[in-house]
């Protein structure tokens, strides 16, 4: 038996399918009080691990323990089972990223200076006040060093977070969607950038600082003062109310044009929304936004990425046609890359397809469950 412990997502109902292609013997454990996406016949839901524990939970009845999600409940599980050594953690993002601060910044300095800009008193108290009776930090450095898998596609994540912990967990190549969940819908249908027309610029995909959008908005401003430009800015989670109005009227102010996304919009029409983009300015320095970037690139968007970040590092060794921030000076470099990568489109789509595709997905899921 294979025990899968989650926080409720989107993803779970996709993740539990390809487990169920692969192997039968598997139990899913959803930790959250109040479930929202979590409407799959085979998950049980526990309001924190301490309950779990009490209906009977033994480790030892576990091939493998499968954390999806590094939160507090799987700490605990973690730390509480000293002696289990068959964890395979999946690294996706945040759940990793507070333990590499001290060797990489994810914040530019313009961002970090506003982020805490009316930041509410009480979330500041309820931070700090956390800090001191459960400090998250020490102990989840204390279960990574137990875990012995860390399942991820972007090496530099990996080398960052084995050696912020000082743990010696190896990797597995791993991703959850294949190309036909990462890009549905019809996106067959895609118009190249008409550079004598408005272009659209996606600026970010969320709310949280780590968008880093007062360099992002700075940098799109100073594309082509003299040319039309049309921002969209996704800004519907991640932030507080405080740092949203900042970044709204920061890029009221600098850009000419913009549109805010401050609704959450399901994933197709999401897609929907990106095929009328025309080039996509991500300045994350950590890994974040990977469907949304791999999405563009499928649809041989323009995509201009921080080269401090893990995700450009890996996509440029695969050779997908990403830009990287000192490459653009101007607009006119965007649109000599432009002319220079005429197939980008087919390309793109020959490389995601060489470790995203149906079978290779499959590959993924079979190789966690390998003996």
């Amino acid at each position: 038996m294979y025990l899968h412990i989650f926080t409720d997502n989107q993803l779970i109902k996709t993740i539990v399918k390809h487990c169920e292609e692969v192997s039968a013997g598997n139990r899913y454990v959803v930790f959250a009080k109040s479930p929202k996406f979590s409407a799959v016949d085979k998950l049980e839901i526990f309001s924190s691990y301490k309950v779990f524990r009490q209906s009977g939970f033994d480790i030892n009845d576990y091939k493998r323990v499968f954390i999806h999600y590094l939160g507090g409940n799987a700490v605990d599980l973690v730390l509480d089972n000293p002696g289990y050594r068959e964890y395979y953690w999946f690294f996706w993002g945040a759940d990793g990223y507070a333990l590499i601060s001290d060797l990489k910044n994810v914040y530019l300095p313009r961002t970090r200076a506003l982020s805490n800009v009316r930041k509410p008193l009480k979330q500041i108290i309820k931070s700090r006040i956390l800090k001191i009776l459960r400090p998250v930090k020490p102990r989840k450095l204390k279960a990574l060093r137990k875990i012995n898998t860390c399942c991820t596609f972007v090496t530099g994540d990996y080398e960052l977070i084995r050696a912020s912990t000082g743990g010696s967990m190896k990797m597995l190549s791993f991703a959850y969607l294949s190309t036909t969940e990462l890009f549905t819908g019809d996106l067959e249908t895609v118009e190249a950038p008409d550079f004598s027309k408005e272009l659209r610029v996606l600026i970010g995909n969320s709310l949280n600082p780590t968008n880093n959008h007062i360099e992002s908005i700075d940098f799109v401003s100073s594309l082509s003062p003299e040319r039309g430009i049309h921002a969209v800015m996704p800004i519907s989670y991640g932030g507080h109310e405080g740092y949203k109005n900042t970044v709204k009227t920061y890029a009221n102010q600098r850009l000419r044009s913009v549109t805010f996304i401050e609704d959450f919009m399901p994933y197709g029409e999401y897609l929907e929304k990106l095929k009328n983009i025309d080039i996509a300015v991500f300045f994350h320095i950590r890994q974040q936004a990977a469907n949304n970037t791999m999405s563009l690139l499928w649809l041989g968007k323009i995509v201009v990425m921080r080269e401090e970040s893990t995700l450009f590092s890996i996509f440029r060794s695969w050779g997908l046609s990403v830009l990287g921030h000192t490459e653009v000076k101007n607009l006119e470099d965007i649109i000599k890359f432009n002319d220079r990568n005429p197939n980008r489109l087919a390309v793109n789509r020959q490389v995601l397809l060489r470790y995203f595709s149906p079978e290779a997905i499959k590959a993924n899921y079979e190789a966690i469950y390998a003996p």
